[in-house]
């Protein structure tokens, strides 16, 4: 489900520190660039932003086969609400964080 500004997924894994959104209908999610960014800071010029732009390191939409590959049999799972955020210390107090319940 996707809101201005928020994102809420179901099956996201983490694995190096890149996040895997696990489905078979990738059309139902939005562009990757949507839901996240490289954790850059903000600063002006178009090469700036460029480093921005999420990389397959920050996150990835794959299969059922492909996380089955991947991962294997088995995953940890975390019980409760995950909220992972990369807004700049100018507007949240940290840069990236990860807060469960």
């Amino acid at each position: 489900m996707r809101n201005s500004g928020w994102t809420i997924i179901d099956r996201l894994y983490i694995l190096n520190g890149t996040f895997f959104a696990v489905t078979d209908k990738p059309q139902d999610f939005p562009s990757i660039r949507l839901m996240v960014s490289s954790g850059y800071e903000v600063h002006n010029g178009v090469e700036e932003v460029a480093k921005r732009e999420p990389t397959d390191k920050d996150m990835q939409i794959i299969s059922t086969k492909q996380a089955k590959a991947l991962f294997g049999r088995y995953a940890n799972r975390l019980d409760g609400v995950t909220v992972r955020t990369s807004h700049q210390p100018d507007v949240l107090p940290t840069k990236t964080s990860l807060s469960s319940s």
